[in-house]
């Protein structure tokens, strides 16, 4: 798996070698002042995107060969809320009138399932 991936790095430097000298023509061929340099040129530019698309071609096989894998999913393990009443609760004063509601309910239902 290794190689393919140090295939496709040399694959994509060397697309951008051949952009970058896409990009320096480019630059060039709007300076240039004789005519048949500017043909030159742009028979090299030519040249170069067709270079260009070949690589991605072979950029595109090396991409579909590579196997990559899914990882596996693990379940998540089912946790069932639990509620525990500390020692301290016994001390209902403290407490809002809801919150002493609440463990009312929570004792009556814990009695109930013993």
């Amino acid at each position: 798996m290794s190689i393919d991936i140090e295939k496709i790095k040399e694959i994509v430097n060397k697309e951008k070698k051949i952009v970058n000298e896409i990009n320096s023509y480019s630059n060039y061929i709007k300076n240039a002042k004789d005519e048949q340099e500017k043909k030159m040129v742009e028979s090299q530019l030519k040249r170069l995107k067709n270079s260009l698309k070949n690589i991605n071609v072979e950029l595109l096989v090396s991409l579909e060969s590579l196997d990559i894998v899914k990882p596996l999913e693990v379940p998540m393990p089912k946790i069932s809320p639990t509620i525990s009443i500390k020692k301290e609760s016994k001390d209902l004063g403290k407490w809002s009138t809801m919150e002493k509601e609440i463990m009312r309910r929570i004792k009556k239902k814990k009695e109930n399932r013993k």
